[in-house]
């Protein structure tokens, strides 16, 4: 089964205030699935671990890579301006610099 008809059976169960999200997927492969869906979406974690935030604009949904940097020493300030702050207790590996 392709990763494409994944996500149409995936959408329907998926809370609409979701607001992160972690997938065993590239970042080319969830442009779709972002543009039109979950509008509370703020923050993605894909393939590899990367953690990507979802910028919205213009009808238009884009992801942004978080340097190394973001991740070791700005994660929880990072993570309350996402509103995803109960992130660093499900992931406490990220928080390096506690």
């Amino acid at each position: 089964m392709t990763y494409r008809h994944c996500t149409q059976q995936l959408l329907p169960g998926l809370p609409t205030g979701l607001k992160f999200l972690a997938l065993p997927v590239g970042p080319s492969e969830v442009q779709n699935f972002i543009q039109g869906s979950l509008p509370g979406l703020h923050l993605m974690r894909l393939r590899a671990g990367n953690l990507y935030t979802v910028h919205s604009g213009n009808n238009q949904r884009e992801l942004e890579q978080w340097p190394d940097r973001w991740e070791r020493f700005y994660f929880d300030d990072h993570l309350e301006q996402l509103d995803c702050e109960e992130l660093r207790f499900l992931y406490p590996r990220f928080a390096w610099a506690w």
